[in-house]
């Protein structure tokens, strides 16, 4: 499902002068409050006002479209959104979203390999599946029932804390039950480590070079390589180290978000994830970013 930047430009705003989520967010932080310079507070004021909803997390808009932010607030508080937005995340986005993808693809795959409750209790340490009961501690009533609705399930970079439930904007917040009338959207945080920090706020091209200077020089002819899948051996042989030395190198880039890793009975299979690829294609914070209308 394509991820639109309105939510997450929303939450973004919540989280520029907190401290939460720690030191990783720092690059980003001080760059956006030196951008917006004296109308940072304001801005943020303002868009910290808007009510986030689930209809703002199935949008395909791709920039910070003024109809859809339209359904939600008024028009002093869409031009803050948008100016708000044109600093904080519309130059990361198509990092932001890559990321975002990469986490939707690895939690289909947990589905695919311990069902249903594995892959709804793995999302956060708070959630535990009890059918047909979602619990959630520190939500109030502790529990979501889900009817024939179902509930839509979204990554977020810029939420931090707990998983957050947003309903409908006609709705009734009910964290009891989940009707027909009310699908909302379950959001969870998906914590960053240090690596997956420094690609993220980035703001250089990365040339093989550079690329070479952001992981490591072999580790940058490993992702290269990854274009094609190969297992632990043949990476070795194609960069002329030992198998032992390529297995580090892979769970580097397996914790960074860069590469994926299945194994079969007797194999292991490495390929570029969604993120690595659009490190190897030189997508950048600074390229044109998408229309923010």
């Amino acid at each position: 499902m394509p991820t639109s930047p309105v939510p997450e430009t929303l939450l973004a705003a919540r989280l520029l002068w907190r401290r939460r989520g720690g030191a990783r967010f720092n690059p980003w932080r001080h760059y956006v409050r030196g951008q917006l310079g004296p109308r940072a507070h304001s801005l943020t004021s303002a868009v910290q006002s808007v009510r986030i909803t689930a209809e703002l997390f199935t949008s395909s808009s791709q920039g910070l479209d003024e109809e859809l932010l339209g359904r939600v607030c008024g028009p002093e508080e869409i031009a803050a959104v948008q100016q708000f937005g044109r600093v904080a995340t519309i130059p990361p986005w198509r990092r932001i979203r890559t990321f975002l993808e990469a986490e939707r693809s690895s939690r289909c795959q947990d589905l695919l390999a311990g069902g249903l409750e594995g892959m709804l209790s793995s999302l956060h340490q708070s959630m535990a599946w009890n059918p047909p009961n979602l619990e959630i501690a520190g939500h109030p009533g502790g529990r979501i029932i889900l009817d024939s609705s179902g509930l839509l399930i979204v990554p977020s970079l810029f939420l931090v804390d707990q998983p957050t439930l947003f309903f409908g904007h006609r709705a009734t917040p009910s964290f009891d039950r989940v009707g027909p009338d009310t699908p909302p959207v379950l959001t969870y945080p998906v914590p960053i480590n240090s690596a997956s920090a420094k690609l993220l706020w980035s703001i250089s091209n990365h040339s093989k070079k550079n690329l070479g200077a952001l992981v490591g020089a072999t580790r940058a002819e490993a992702l290269h390589s990854l274009v094609d899948s190969s297992s632990t051996g043949e990476l070795g042989q194609r960069l002329g180290i030992s198998a032992a030395a390529a297995s580090q190198h892979t769970t580097v880039l397996r914790n960074a978000g860069l590469i994926t890793t299945r194994r079969g009975r007797n194999t292991v299979s490495h390929s570029l994830t969604r993120l690595g690829l659009a490190l190897l294609n030189g997508d950048t914070f600074d390229e044109t970013p998408p229309q923010a209308s």
